[in-house]
């Protein structure tokens, strides 16, 4: 479902419906590591993004977490909760502090990178209906300078949100 490449460009995962991630060793194509979902039951995975310095991998699940691996070690150092349902989209802010999340049931999150705390959470309104009576929230981007966020609604619009200032437009 999704492929993230490595900031070093010596890694990509991939992570699929069956709930599994792998990671691939671009030199010479071969798989380094296969992690599965935490709990006990495998849930679908959508999304995955790696932190700017390549030392955190953040993958959203079906089951309406992130998860937060070590690259290095495959540890589990967040499990992020509070969304509607699966995460379609993820981004680390350029300087690896913030990650936002975008998902099903119209939630978009932003979690502290260290603590895994949310720092802001928003239900969208519905404005009128989607082609298939749901709203996500998708393609979830950090400006270059990381001030700004924005993301997509499968309604058609857009939005873009500055944190220092708490504005959204």
């Amino acid at each position: 479902m999704s492929v993230a490449w490595s900031p070093l460009g010596d890694l990509i995962t991939t992570v699929s419906w069956d709930g599994t991630v792998i990671f691939w060793d671009l030199i010479f194509g071969t798989k380094v590591r296969q992690l599965s979902s935490p709990d006990d039951e495998p849930h679908q995975l959508w999304a995955s993004a790696f932190s700017p310095d390549a030392t955190r991998l953040a993958v959203g699940s079906g089951n309406a977490h992130v998860y937060v691996f070590d690259v290095l070690t495959g540890a589990l150092v967040h499990d992020l909760a509070g969304f509607q349902g699966w995460i379609r989209s993820l981004a680390w802010s350029p300087d690896g502090q913030s990650l936002a999340c975008g998902a099903d049931g119209n939630t978009f999150m932003i979690f502290d990178a260290s603590s895994g705390k949310a720092r802001q959470t928003w239900q969208l309104e519905w404005i009128g209906k989607t082609r298939w009576d749901m709203l996500e929230v998708q393609f979830v981007q950090y400006s270059q300078d990381g001030k700004r966020v924005a993301f997509c609604g499968t309604d058609g619009r857009a939005v873009v949100y500055e944190e220092e200032s708490n504005r959204i437009w």
